[in-house]
C-alpha cells in the first residue's frame, strides 16, 4: 500500500492517526451525571408508586374480605388503589422521609476526615444486629408476632445498613477513583434487593393492620352509614337482621320494597349491601346489579 511521507513521519513519531475532534463548548462529563440523576428520580418514583399500589391493594383486600367480599369483584383500577393508600400511607412516608433526612445530615457531619474510617464498622455492626433480630423473629414465631411490623422493618434496615457499610469501606480504600468490581456490584445488588423485600413485607403487614382496623370501624358504625332502599319488579332474596320487605300497592312498577340495608361499596354495574344488623360469621353481603328492573334510593343516616 502506498504511504506518503507525512504518513511515514507520523508512524515514526508514534502517531496512529489524527486526534479525535471534540466539539467546542460541550461538557461531555455533564451528560452521564444528568442521566444518572434522572435515573435515580425515576427509579425512586417507580418504587414509591409500586409500594402505594401494593399498600392500597392489601388494605382493600383486608377491609372487604372482613365482610366476605373478594376485592377482585369490586374491579378497582390502579388509580383507585393508589388513592385509597394515600391517607393511610401518609404518616409512615413522612416518618421515612424524616429518617432519611436525619441520616443524611448525620452522615455529612461525621463522615469527614479520620472519622470516616470508624463509620463503616459501626453501620455494619448495627445492620448485622438488625438482621439477626429479624432472623430470630422469623425462626421464633412468638417473638415475631410480638415484633409485628417491626420484624420486616428490622430486616430492611439491617440489609440497607450492611450495603451502606460495604460501600463506605470501598470509598475509604480509595474506591472513588476506580470502578467497583462486578462481584462488589452484585453483592450490593443482592443486599439492596433483600432490603426492598423487607420494605414490601413491612408494607404488607401494615396494610393488613390498617385494613382490619378500617373494617372493624365500618362494622361498628354500620348503622350510621348510607341507608339503601331497594325497589324491585320481582321478589328478591334479600334477608338479614334489620331487613324489611314491604309489598307496594297494585299497579306500581316496583312491587317490592326492601329497607334496612347499608351500602358497603359500589362499582359501575353492582352495589354491595349489608343488612343493618350484620354480624361477622353469621350474615353475608348482598350484591345488587344495576338494572332497569331495580331502583335504589340512598339516604343519609340520621344523626346520632
Amino acid at each position: 500500500m502506498y504511504r506518503t511521507e507525512n504518513d511515514q513521519r507520523a508512524e515514526r513519531n508514534g502517531e496512529v492517526g489524527p486526534p479525535a475532534a471534540r466539539p467546542a463548548g460541550v461538557d461531555l462529563s455533564a451528560v452521564p451525571t444528568a442521566w444518572r440523576a434522572a435515573g435515580i428520580v425515576l427509579s425512586q418514583t417507580a418504587l414509591l408508586t409500586a409500594l402505594l399500589f401494593y399498600f392500597g391493594w392489601a388494605r382493600s383486600r383486608e377491609t372487604y374480605g372482613y365482610f366476605g367480599v373478594d376485592v377482585e369483584l369490586l374491579g378497582f383500577s390502579a388509580s383507585d388503589y393508589l388513592l385509597r393508600s394515600v391517607n393511610s400511607a401518609f404518616r409512615p412516608l413522612i416518618v421515612l422521609g424524616l429518617a432519611a433526612v436525619v441520616f443524611t445530615v448525620v452522615h455529612g457531619r461525621v463522615s469527614g476526615g479520620h472519622r470516616k474510617r470508624n463509620l463503616a464498622p459501626i453501620f455494619l455492626a448495627i445492620g448485622g444486629l438488625a438482621v439477626a433480630v429479624g432472623i430470630t423473629g422469623v425462626a421464633v414465631s412468638d417473638f415475631g408476632r410480638e415484633l409485628g411490623v417491626g420484624l420486616p422493618v428490622s430486616v430492611a434496615a439491617g440489609f440497607s445498613l450492611i450495603a451502606y457499610a460495604d460501600l463506605e469501606w470501598w470509598r475509604v480504600r480509595g474506591g472513588s477513583s476506580r470502578r467497583r468490581t462486578p462481584d462488589a456490584q452484585l453483592r450490593t445488588f443482592f443486599l439492596l434487593g433483600l432490603a426492598v423485600l423487607g420494605v414490601f413485607w413491612a408494607v404488607s403487614l401494615y396494610a393488613l393492620e390498617v385494613g382490619r382496623e378500617r373494617a372493624e370501624t365500618l362494622h361498628r358504625d354500620l348503622r350510621s352509614r348510607t341507608q339503601v332502599v331497594v325497589y324491585s319488579e320481582q321478589r328478591l332474596s334479600l334477608a338479614g337482621p334489620g331487613v324489611q320487605r314491604i309489598e307496594q300497592p297494585p299497579g306500581s312498577r316496583y312491587r317490592h320494597r326492601y329497607s334496612g340495608l347499608r351500602l358497603l361499596a359500589e362499582t359501575d354495574d353492582h352495589y354491595f349491601l349489608l343488612p343493618a344488623g350484620w354480624e361477622k360469621g353469621r350474615d353475608s353481603a348482598m350484591v345488587i346489579p344495576a338494572s332497569d328492573d331495580i331502583r335504589l334510593d340512598f339516604h343519609a343516616a340520621a344523626a346520632r
